[in-house]
């Protein structure tokens, strides 16, 4: 059996991947096939895993006028924009004449390097290839001997055994399936119990933005059609992190960042910062900064979630009946 499986996978039979031990391998493989997964939302967000551990997609939902469903695709700051252009491709491919609301939310840190990092970039191609196809792999290297042992644990086993996760969230996940569980039921969320301690106090970070983020923001702009509304916000940092005016700052940064995203709707009602308790990292909220957080953008979405409800009804629209 394991002498065939190199073939299986040449001819693409099997199925695919589903890493275990490695949270961030987990989460790109979940969201790599829940952007073509059925799936009813309206409201897709998108954004760096400040955006994936922020909001909860399904409190959002409820607290939003008319309860639209909400969709959480955000990936890994290591894929840069790109990434997130395509799952949003992808998903608006597979549910067409759904989608009203695109929001791209992301950690200021993003905006200060477009570089990718190189190893999340080959296991994101690995697990999203371009275009959605297959890359047939070499003839010879397909039919490699110790290919299969390899196969059979990455392919197969892999979706029989869950394997027992590492660190902080082990005990409230248990198993990488306990994870992949999460972020079904939470529609691409997640969470951490994790507590944030900075080191280093007394030294403030200033942000800025990279010349160089201007076209991978332009190429995502031309990746959100024309009749979708795009918002576009800042995802909130650890109050002792940041100068006090740091919210007039982060304003400043948004107002010129959509000089290149040119988004409808600019979150500057967001907060800029929140108290250290919130976080469980300089970047990421934990389960009580992500509640209070989902909060804080249903208040800022309702108008123009309400809009695009009402929208959505006119005898006009396009997509009514």
């Amino acid at each position: 059996v394991l002498l065939l499986l190199p073939a299986a996978d040449w001819l693409g039979w099997l199925p695919p991947a589903q890493p275990g031990l490695d949270p961030d391998q987990a989460v790109l493989a979940y969201q790599a096939q829940a952007s073509a997964a059925p799936s009813a939302a309206e409201i897709v967000l998108l954004g760096d895993s400040s955006c994936l551990m922020g909001v909860d997609a399904p409190a959002l939902t409820q607290k939003l006028a008319e309860h639209p469903p909400v969709i959480n695709l955000g990936l890994i700051i290591g894929l840069g924009l790109d990434a997130d252009g395509e799952v949003l491709e992808d998903f608006l491919l597979y549910h067409p004449r759904q989608v009203g609301l695109v929001v791209l939310l992301v950690t200021p840190a993003m905006l200060e390097d477009a570089d990718q990092v190189p190893y999340f970039v080959t296991l994101w191609r690995r697990l999203h290839p371009p275009g959605g196809s297959r890359t047939a792999p070499n003839r010879a290297r397909a039919w490699s001997l110790t290919r299969g042992p390899r196969l059979f644990r990455q392919r197969l086993l892999c979706h029989v055994l869950a394997e027992p996760l590492h660190g902080t969230d082990a005990d409230f996940y248990g198993f990488s399936s306990g994870l992949l569980d999460y972020l079904a039921a939470h529609h691409g969320s997640l969470t951490t119990g994790a507590a944030y301690h900075r080191s280093r106090r007394g030294m403030r970070i200033l942000y800025s933005l990279a010349p160089t983020f201007a076209p991978a923001s332009r190429r995502f702009r031309r990746q959100v059609p024309a009749n979708l509304t795009l918002a576009v916000g800042l995802t909130p940092v650890p109050e002792t992190l940041v100068p006090l005016d740091y919210r007039a700052q982060r304003d400043a940064l948004l107002r010129q960042w959509n000089r290149w995203l040119g988004a409808q709707v600019l979150l500057t009602n967001l907060p800029a910062t929140l108290p250290d308790r919130l976080f469980a990292t300089g970047a990421h909220l934990n389960r009580r900064g992500q509640r209070w957080f989902t909060a804080a953008l249903a208040k800022c979405l309702t108008p123009t979630s309400a809009q695009l409800h009402l929208a959505s009804n006119s005898p006009r629209h396009p997509g009514a009946p």
